[in-house]
């Protein structure tokens, strides 16, 4: 049987990727980068992307990490989430919709989150954000 606090972590866990998400197309830097720890690191081999701690994460949302894209909606579904105390591990599936180019909303890209993650004084973050995207 599961316990009150393990629910309120999942349900934590899970409005953290909602945060993540909304910061992300909405081109919210510090939003993006309060997700993370203070070392916090995004990694995502196929698209070349290493990334470690707050500033660096601030400055590649900065770049629009996400190209010319407009009207962009990223969801992600499908988690499963793993509690071991002050420590999670979570995978997930993301889909990246919407307009590039004026060709009109179509899928611009999807795959897998592979996330690790720590309690904080300020919640559940991510310490490392592993993103394979599908090709």
């Amino acid at each position: 049987m599961s316990s009150t606090r393990e629910y309120q972590d999942r349900i934590e866990i899970l409005e953290l990727a909602a945060r993540y998400n909304h910061a992300a197309v909405s081109l919210d830097p510090n939003g993006y980068a309060s997700c993370f720890t203070p070392e916090g690191r995004f990694y995502s081999p196929t698209r070349e992307r290493d990334v470690t701690g707050q500033d660096a994460l601030r400055a590649m949302l900065s770049e629009n990490a996400i190209g010319n894209a407009r009207g962009i909606q990223h969801l992600t579904t499908d988690f499963i989430i793993k509690l071991e105390g002050d420590r999670a591990t979570q995978t997930c599936q993301f889909i990246l919709y919407g307009e590039r180019d004026g060709s009109g909303n179509r899928v611009l890209g999807a795959g897998t989150y592979s996330d690790t993650l720590v309690r904080t004084a300020e919640g559940w973050r991510y310490s490392e954000r592993i993103a394979e995207v599908w090709e």
